[in-house]
């Protein structure tokens, strides 16, 4: 059923959101959880938060790659890795929180019976861990973390098996999320995009101009009750 009709005859919508930029603003526990294991493997720089945006958004290899610039070798990889993945595990929730309107939004959404959904590509049961602590008022149908051995988004995996296991018909689902990462995830499902202006994307007309609908607050999500001819109305 097409989604306008959906909208009439008071269907729901289904809403599979990125998580890190999107729901949660993690980018502190993420570069302090860095600059703490750079420290600990004798590498002697460290990241600020502007630059440690830079560095994330394609999933936890490509982040210990690029903080590592020209000391990228296999042996500082694994032994970067090793220290930060224990590190951001414990330190995820420090600084942690919902970025505004968030919970309220989600509860909206959730109280009009839409479906809600995640798909990050932060390591699976981080992503379970900081759902549960930030966000237990909200009930997700499912949250879907990157897990090993399958490619991060924008590979469109974890949204097909979303799609797929739970028989969500595409004309009645939008991915919302804060970057190009996002937008490609999006559209490499076939899958409007709602784009949020508040994360860590770099917001520019190259970026903008590929979304459905930007959003400068995540309530905007609220108004969108239907899709038609693919396009978030």
């Amino acid at each position: 059923m097409d989604a306008f009709f959906a909208l009439i005859y008071n269907l729901t919508m289904n809403f599979i959101f990125d998580l890190d930029g999107t729901l949660l603003d993690t980018l502190e526990d993420i570069k302090d959880a860095l600059n703490d294991a750079l420290k600990e493997i004798g590498v002697p720089y460290s990241y600020t938060y502007e630059e440690a945006k830079k560095l994330i958004g394609n999933g936890v290899d490509i982040l210990m790659h690029r903080a590592l610039k020209d000391l990228d070798d296999p042996l500082h990889f694994e032994a970067l890795k090793k220290a930060y993945l224990p590190r951001y595990l414990s330190y995820q929730g420090r600084k942690t929180k919902p970025f505004p309107n968030v919970v309220e939004t989600l509860q909206t959404l959730q109280e009009r019976g839409d479906l809600l959904f995640i798909a990050s590509n932060k390591p699976n049961l981080m992503a379970q861990d900081i759902v549960q602590r930030t966000l237990p008022m909200v009930r997700f149908s499912f949250v879907a973390g990157h897990k090993d051995g399958d490619p991060v988004k924008p590979n469109p995996i974890q949204v097909e098996r979303i799609l797929r296991d739970f028989h969500l018909d595409r004309a009645e689902t939008i991915f919302v999320g804060d970057s190009y990462v996002d937008v490609l995830t999006a559209k490499n499902a076939s899958l409007p995009i709602c784009l949020c202006l508040y994360g860590y994307g770099v917001y520019d007309e190259t970026l903008c101009t590929q979304a459905d609908r930007l959003l400068k607050n995540l309530s905007g999500v609220t108004q969108v009750s239907s899709i038609q001819n693919g396009k978030p109305l």
